[in-house]
């Protein structure tokens, strides 16, 4: 997988202009209460097929997101990790791997293509293996967060509860 999508991403915008395909550019796709069908694209990663598909059940418009990696996303990644509970040699590798992976801030590392069809959601989407790493840092931070205090078995509303 390339480091940054930005080529593909054109290349993409490319081909669904030569299609006719409307492009709808979106920086976030809501579909909560929508159910959603993915393309398998480790079996499939030709967004040729997945646009073709959609253009056979009449689809005339395709979403786009596009998301660029920043500086931020790391900041608040380290911020985190101020908190969490690690050794501190585990510590030190995921502040050094974040500081390492703060040098794609600006790349593209997530591209999605869209679109609706019958009450579904389908969509196609590609990111690199470096922001899958990032994710897997995230998610290593996110588990090793105190739990909040401020949350005992009071149960709800203070120890009030209701004997209704």
């Amino acid at each position: 997988m390339s480091t940054d999508l930005g080529a593909l991403k054109d290349e993409i915008l490319e081909y669904l202009a030569a299609q006719g395909m409307i492009v709808f550019h979106s920086y976030l796709r809501h579909h909560e209460g929508v159910p959603t069908i993915g393309w398998d694209s480790k079996n499939y990663p030709d967004y040729q097929e997945f646009i073709h598909t959609a253009k056979r059940a009449g689809v005339e418009m395709m979403v786009v997101r596009c998301d660029h990696f920043s500086d931020g996303q790391v900041e608040e990644a380290l911020a985190d990790l101020k908190e969490a509970e690690f050794e501190s040699r585990d510590k030190r590798r995921i502040e050094r791997r974040l500081h390492e992976l703060g040098g794609y801030a600006g790349f593209v590392s997530v591209l999605e293509l869209s679109y609706d069809y019958q009450g579904r959601l389908y969509f196609f989407d590609v990111h690199t293996d470096w922001f899958d790493e990032y994710l897997d840092l995230q998610d290593e931070i996110a588990a090793s967060l105190p739990e909040d205090e401020d949350l005992d078995d009071e149960g709800p509303v203070g120890g009030f509860y209701s004997r209704n």
